[in-house]
């Protein structure tokens, strides 16, 4: 499992560009000056501290958000369906999941709305000041935007043959990735083979997007000049702001 993490991220990532918490039960918010490690945010401190004036926009649109791994992970009708497990669901289809892989993946935040800073482009101008004075440090990032699921549902296989039989209240998806983002209430009747599970958490923010202060990859003498603090500084332009990736 020591790879999970590395593995679930980098899948995530390049599949909605958005990174994945880790676990993907935590929270951040929006404005958190944190550190990585080992895929995993770690809180230090926040624009608010640091003497950045920041507003955070939040989203009006409220959605099924999610991923599912390409040809990784298969779905289809449950024969012989038993009740649903909320008799209030009306229309409830049951369907089988079945991964075909080794941590293969199904995420799915359930009635989501993302939040954000606004005035980025400020605020990139400011950090770039914070680290330039020593007020920075090279390894911080900054959570600019954040998803929070009122419902999370991660479903990551420990092999190929992994299952779950899954009840969706709006009807049948017609594949993993339509199950993924599809309109009504999941739940989970059962599971079996997962390398890791999370089934109906409130509240967790599971995606979001940071930026980090990085130097620029550019050739040449650097000029140095003086802060004010008395020491010496790169000259304007070394640094530049970018997004957390993998």
């Amino acid at each position: 499992m020591a790879d999970l993490p590395e593995r679930y991220t980098k899948d995530v990532y390049r599949g909605i560009h958005y990174v994945a918490s880790w676990p993907p039960s935590s929270t951040t918010a929006v404005g958190d000056v944190a550190v990585m490690q080992k895929r995993s945010l770690e809180r230090v401190t926040s624009t608010a501290a640091l003497g950045l004036p920041t507003q955070t926009i939040t989203g009006a649109k409220v959605e099924e958000r999610g991923w599912a791994s390409q040809k990784t992970v298969t779905l289809a009708p449950k024969v012989g369906a038993a009740a649903p497990l909320d008799p209030a669901i009306a229309a409830t289809a049951e369907m089988n999941v079945e991964f075909n892989a080794k941590h293969a993946i199904l995420l799915r935040a359930e009635r989501s709305r993302e939040r954000s800073l606004d005035r980025l482009s400020h605020i990139k101008k400011e950090m770039l000041r914070l680290h330039e004075e020593g007020e920075w440090e090279p390894d911080w990032l900054l959570v600019t935007h954040v998803v929070q699921a009122r419902r999370l549902f991660v479903l990551i296989s420990s092999e190929k043959g992994a299952s779950a039989q899954l009840r969706l209240s709006a009807g049948v998806a017609q594949d993993a990735g339509a199950l993924a983002t599809a309109s009504g209430e999941l739940n989970v009747a059962n599971h079996q083979g997962m390398a890791y599970s999370e089934i109906g958490i409130e509240n967790a923010t599971p995606l979001y997007q940071a930026l980090r202060v990085q130097r620029r990859r550019i050739r040449g003498n650097r000029v140095k000049r003086i802060g004010r603090r008395g020491r010496a500084r790169p000259g304007e332009g070394e640094f530049e702001i970018v997004p957390v990736s993998f």
